[in-house]
Order: C-alpha cells, then structure tokens, then sequence
C-alpha cells in the first residue's frame, strides 16, 4: 500500500492502479475497515476523515475506492471520475501537486473521451487542469488550455454563468502568475462586473473577485484602487464569513501588503 501511495503522490497514476490490480483488496485495508465494505461506504468515510484533517487514513481509502471502480466500472466511468476528483482535492491538502495533477489529466482526458472535445463538464475539467499546470509551474501548458476552456464555455453559456466566471477567474490568476498584469486586469474587471450584477456586493465570490483585481492592480500601482478594493472586501468578508475565515484573514494580509507599499 505504501509503494502504491507513493506511486499516486508522484502522478504515476498507471503504476499505482497497475500494483493494485496485482496486490488485491488485502494491499488496501485500513484500520476500521473491512474487505467487504462498499466503495460508496468507504467513500463517504473518507471524506469524513478528509474533513477532520486525516488526510492520509483519507488518501489510503480513496486509492482503495479508486481502483474499485476503475476495475469494475473503466476508467471512464463517471463515479471512477469523481473518486480521481475526491482523492486530487485530499492530495492538494497534503501539496502532493503531482499527483493532484495526474489525476486531473485523467479526469480530462475521461471526460473527452466520454462527452467530447466541447462538452461544457469537459470545458471545466480543462479549466481545472490548466490550473494544476500553473500551480506545477508549466505555464506554457497552463495558458492555452485557460483560453480554450474559457472560449468553448463562453460559446455554451453566457458571460454569467458560473463555469464562465470560475474559468475566467482561474484565468486571471494565471495571468497575474505571469506578470501579465494589464490582460489579468482586464480578465478580472469584466469578472468583477458581472459578479457584482448577478451575485450582488456581499456574496463571498465577488468579494475574493475585489481582492484579486486589488492584487493586480497593486502590481500595476494604482494603490488607491487596490486599497479601495480591498478594504470593501475586507468589511464584506468579515460580514460574510467572519473575522476568523481564512478568506477573511488572507484578504487582511493583502491589504496590510498593499498599505505597505502605498507608504501607508
């Protein structure tokens, strides 16, 4: 189990599923379970315990449930999609980008195959995806596949909907990563926008929206723009989420940031 893990870590997703095929159920028990119990019972425990903060216990059940499903059900197979997407989010806690990456690839290239190039569930996979390239630092795969996603689900759904304005969000991070500042600014005042329009001034994502542009524009020292933003946010968040959320607490850090900066 513990080369298996090692394997999943890593991003060698093939070698993983290829030991457990080979080693059995009785290479993947974990304390408090049994051989016999359901891939939906060991799932739903996992993420109790991914919740509680044990990732690994979580992790070792997820690689169980995972290769469950990829042998009885393909690699294609919706519920073996959501246990790649389940175990990626547990190996993110744990910063094992490679991995999280891997699984995110398959979890693309699943959906492709399944729905097709412009299916909007695969849009968002590569939307997803784009972003694990910039988090791994390969912003050269990173930056075509955010305007490929963002283009075909702008052609599905208007500037509005949800996947289009996490896509463009996503996007703009990635600009900003690159130092492409007047193009992320751009990006995130359209983002912004439509947020304050549709979602309203006090919901959670246009105020981290507010934050972000305030970054950009930070960078591109326009301080009395950032500080505006910023200071908007903060009051909205503490309201929002409370003084101890760590979107909250982030927000403050960046304001502290760019008070700093300013000679504020």
């Amino acid at each position: 189990r513990r080369l298996a893990d090692l394997h999943v870590r890593l991003g060698e997703l093939d070698d993983a599923l290829e030991l457990l095929a080979v080693c059995g159920h009785g290479a993947l028990l974990v304390e408090g379970t049994s051989a016999a119990a359901t891939s939906e019972e060991l799932a739903g425990l996992a993420q109790r315990l991914a919740k509680t903060g044990n990732h690994e216990q979580a992790m070792a059940l997820q690689i169980r449930v995972l290769s469950d499903r990829h042998g009885e059900l393909g690699a294609d197979h919706p519920a073996t999609l959501a246990a790649m997407h389940n175990l990626a989010v547990t190996l993110h806690a744990i910063d094992a980008i490679p991995g999280a990456r891997a699984l995110h690839q398959a979890i693309f290239e699943g959906r492709r195959r399944r729905l097709g190039e412009n299916h909007p569930r695969t849009l968002v996979a590569m939307s997803t995806l784009a972003m694990w390239h910039r988090l791994n630092g390969d912003f050269g795969a990173a930056v075509p596949l955010h305007e490929a996603a963002l283009n075909g689900l702008i052609a599905h759904f208007d500037d509005s909907h949800p996947d289009v304005l996490t896509a463009a969000e996503i996007f703009g991070l990635t600009l900003w990563r690159l130092r492409s500042y007047e193009r992320a600014k751009g990006l995130q005042e359209a983002t912004l926008a439509i947020r304050r329009n549709v979602q309203g001034d006090e919901h959670p994502e246009t105020l981290l929206s507010m934050d972000n542009l305030a970054l950009t524009l930070l960078q591109l020292e326009d301080y009395d723009g950032a500080l505006e933003l910023q200071e908007e946010s903060l009051r909205g968040l503490r309201r929002a989420l409370g003084d101890e959320h760590p979107e909250t607490l982030g927000c403050l850090t960046n304001l502290v940031i760019t008070k700093w900066n300013s000679g504020d």
